[in-house]
């Protein structure tokens, strides 16, 4: 009996991501509306203001969301800090002008759940298309190419 509880156990704690956001998944009209992504093609970016990575690849995501603007592709964050007035402190600071989902409640990471962070999302008309996870060098350039496959 002990063994079949602990396999169990096991089991759901390996499972934990089975009902979040993967490749191929559409996400629900509620998420969709708070991303403000109810059509078209985002990058949605996950991030905090204690990771490293996200402090150095969050000032490319900007710049990219000023070059893109006319591609009709939308650069959408969702910080997941728990304080609000630590995660707008942080947005201020690397000077993010893209819309934020701030998540202190975390409605939004709960439905993803990345794998680490920073974590990206590319979504089409609500369709998880690609995720990237982790510290990516050059963020800019690799986005950049992988929209090309999307369009």
């Amino acid at each position: 009996m002990r063994k079949m509880f602990l396999s169990t156990i096991t089991c759901l704690a390996l499972s934990s991501n089975l009902f979040a956001y993967n490749v191929g998944d559409t996400i629900d009209d509620k998420t969709a509306k708070a991303l403000n992504i109810e059509s078209g093609i985002a990058v949605v970016d996950f991030f905090a203001s204690w990771c490293v990575s996200c402090k150095k690849e969050l000032p490319l995501m900007q710049k990219m969301s000023v070059d893109l603007a006319s591609s009709g592709v939308k650069i959408v964050g969702v910080d997941t800090d728990e304080d609000m007035n630590e995660g707008v402190a942080f947005q201020k600071e690397l000077g993010l002008k893209f819309f934020v989902f701030n998540d202190t409640k975390e409605e939004i990471v709960s439905k993803f759940e990345p794998v680490g962070m920073p974590a990206i999302y590319y979504i089409k008309d609500k369709k998880v298309v690609k995720t990237l996870f982790g510290a990516v060098d050059n963020i800019d350039k690799v986005i950049l190419n992988d929209l090309k496959g999307i369009k």
